[in-house]
């Protein structure tokens, strides 16, 4: 069976606050496993979430002659 995630490991690993974990949860946007008490993540889904939320940086603009 895989690892899984708390919420304590998901936002040391994206570096974002639990809290904001859970809203993430609350909206959806998170999958997760509830067990009892405990929301639990796999690692490949928020790898997932890491590349749905990629933005590649801009181009530089074109100058003119």
């Amino acid at each position: 069976m895989e690892s899984l995630m708390d919420i304590r490991q998901v936002a040391e690993a994206l570096r974002l606050s639990p809290v904001t974990i859970r809203l993430k949860v609350y909206k959806g946007e998170l999958p997760y496993v509830k067990i009892g008490r405990r929301c639990l993540f796999k690692p490949e889904d928020i790898s997932a979430l890491v590349e749905q939320s990629y933005r590649p940086a801009w181009l530089p603009a074109r100058e003119h002659a």
